[in-house]
């Protein structure tokens, strides 16, 4: 027969704190992310962006239609360029000094008298006959200086000595780097690559002639240029097109823009499908757009900050999101408010206001769902995975769901908490409305080897220290069993 044991009375104070660690987990446990965004009302200029940095201070930058905004996360200001046209392009040198490109336009932010940012113009500083040239389109900060790209020209502003400019009889596309080294595709000549004072055209380079290559990215078998209609590996064969199951829609979606992220993985912006996140495979991940709460498909930039978020320049706004945040609602099969949650062998379980739910492993590009376990259906208040199995402590009582299936192990009113003892793993403690109890592993079983009535109040939580002394929480009162 269970016996009570008895109870001292302690008085004290009950500081509850609970810390979180967001960290980047496996994909099969990720929910949809969560968008924060701006649009342009909230700002004050167009709702096309073309290019976001973040300064070494956490300042945000974002190149727009209209000009340059500045954000430090509470306050927009706007920033003209002498032309009050578009910003193009951003980056920050190795000083910490933000880079622009405008239409026409390259230059440089600087405090003013009064501290506040300015734009300082670097077009006086470029040969007069080379001053004519269209948006730039990307700024890349390499060890020989800054590279501005436009159509029209290759511009490098050295650390020290002139600024030097390249010319093409064709067409210049954007400029990117690999592995340090500036790349472009001149068109209907070819992929060329930056050497000394030479735009030198690289082997099997004119294979790109005709092509729109936009970055590339570099991933454990070697470099992969992205095109506006797919995904190009260099190899001893030339370029190849490799991520094959996602081609179609790489080609229907006209890549923009590329970004390395943690992690191998990969994530490219598109002009009518959002935003694509690859593993190191080339398989996808997910796939990010309007219908998963981006305010556009159109992501023309892409840029992490320092506070591990992923900044999005779209053409209908801003948004922001954490690969390390995502969410589980109802439309992901759960159903009432969720009160538990646990880990056991791998699968995640919420216990709900309705019952017990479990992850399922998700369908390509596509968030997990939760399913319910049809055997446990009332409200779940605790789970505690062990390793017999999962426990749950519920309004009726105290569950297990191990390899046998779900069991009820001790019938009881409102079960609140569940804890094992930490020098004995086959001891269990229980706490809820009906007072509290002790579970013991007799064999392949649990027995109840005591009990404690909660005399008129609910026991919200049990726990034993290091010593052996047994906790116990009421709303009210915090309690010593020994």
């Amino acid at each position: 027969m269970a016996k009570p044991f008895p109870l001292k009375l302690v008085c004290a104070l009950l500081l509850v704190c609970g810390q979180t660690s967001l960290v980047a987990g496996s994909w099969d446990h990720s929910g949809d992310f969560i968008f924060q965004s701006y649009g342009s009302k909230a700002y004050g200029l167009s709702p096309q962006n073309w290019a976001v940095v973040q300064d070494h201070r956490g300042i945000l930058y974002f190149g727009n239609t209209e000009g340059m905004l500045e954000f430090d996360g509470a306050h927009w200001r706007t920033i003209r360029l002498p032309n009050n046209g578009p910003v193009r392009s951003l980056a920050v040198d190795d000083q910490g000094k933000v880079l622009v490109g405008g239409q026409g336009e390259i230059g440089y932010l600087a405090p003013d008298e009064s501290g506040n940012t300015r734009y300082v113009s670097l077009l006086e500083s470029i040969p007069a006959a080379d001053r004519r040239f269209g948006s730039v389109w990307s700024i890349l900060n390499t060890a020989d200086g800054i590279v501005f790209s436009s159509y029209e020209r290759l511009i490098l502003r050295p650390p020290s000595g002139p600024i030097k400019v390249w010319r093409a009889a064709t067409r210049l596309r954007r400029a990117f780097l690999v592995d340090g080294r500036v790349y472009l595709v001149m068109a209907d000549v070819g992929l060329h690559r930056l050497e000394g004072n030479q735009l030198t055209l690289v082997a099997g380079g004119d294979a790109l002639a005709k092509t729109d290559v936009r970055g590339a990215f570099t991933d454990a078998t070697g470099t992969v240029f992205v095109t506006s209609k797919g995904l190009l590996r260099q190899t001893e064969r030339g370029f190849v097109e490799t991520a094959p199951a996602v081609l179609p829609y790489l080609k229907d979606n006209s890549l923009y823009s590329v970004l390395n992220l943690p992690g191998g993985v990969t994530a490219i912006g598109t002009t009518r499908g959002g935003v694509i996140l690859l593993d190191s495979n080339g398989s996808v991940i997910r796939v990010l757009n309007r219908t998963a709460g981006l305010p556009s498909d159109y992501v023309a930039a892409m840029a992490p900050d320092l506070q591990g978020g992923i900044w999005l320049a779209t053409d209908n706004g801003i948004a922001r999101f954490d690969l390390r945040l995502s969410r589980f609602d109802e439309t992901h099969g759960l159903k009432g408010a969720v009160i538990a949650l646990a880990n056991w062998k791998g699968t995640i379980y919420a216990g709900t206001t309705t019952g017990l739910f479990r992850l399922k492993p998700p369908e390509s590009a596509h968030a997990p769902r939760f399913e319910a376990v049809p055997e446990l259906q009332q409200r779940v208040f605790v789970l505690l995975a062990h390793e017999d199995g999962l426990w749950a402590g519920t309004q009726g009582g105290i569950y297990l769901l191990g390899d046998r299936g779900l069991q009820k192990v001790l019938p009881a009113d409102l079960v609140y908490d569940l804890s094992f003892s930490p020098r004995d793993a086959g001891r269990l403690y229980a706490a809820g409305r009906f007072g509290a109890a002790v579970l013991k592993r007799e064999g392949n079983e649990w027995k109840t080897a005591a009990t404690l009535s909660p005399g008129g109040q609910e026991f919200r939580s049990v726990g034993e220290d290091p010593q052996g002394n047994v906790w116990i929480t009421t709303l009210i009162a915090t309690l010593r069993a020994d």
